[in-house]
């Protein structure tokens, strides 16, 4: 299963990629950092599974949530899990 994960907390990341890549098929095939970059690396990679954070970054300062990003994500690729 080929996955990404969304969350803007570098250590939530690494420690997720690490758990997941440890049971074996699975394979992180990307990590993203906020909402904007999770949509692109969604179609460019096309994971099987996506992983986000709720909230990511401030909504005020422009930053897309978690809620948002699903939106976008299945609006672009409804096959993602």
């Amino acid at each position: 299963m080929r996955i990404l994960i969304a969350d803007d907390h570098p250590v939530v990341c690494d420690g997720l990629r690490v758990l997941l890549e440890s049971v074996e098929g699975m394979i992180v095939v990307g990590t993203a950092n906020n909402g904007a970059d999770a949509v692109d690396l969604a179609r460019r990679l096309t994971p099987d599974l996506v992983i986000t954070d709720l909230k990511m970054g401030d909504p005020n300062k422009g930053a897309i949530d978690g809620i948002e990003v699903t939106r976008r994500i299945i609006a672009d690729n409804p096959e993602i899990g």
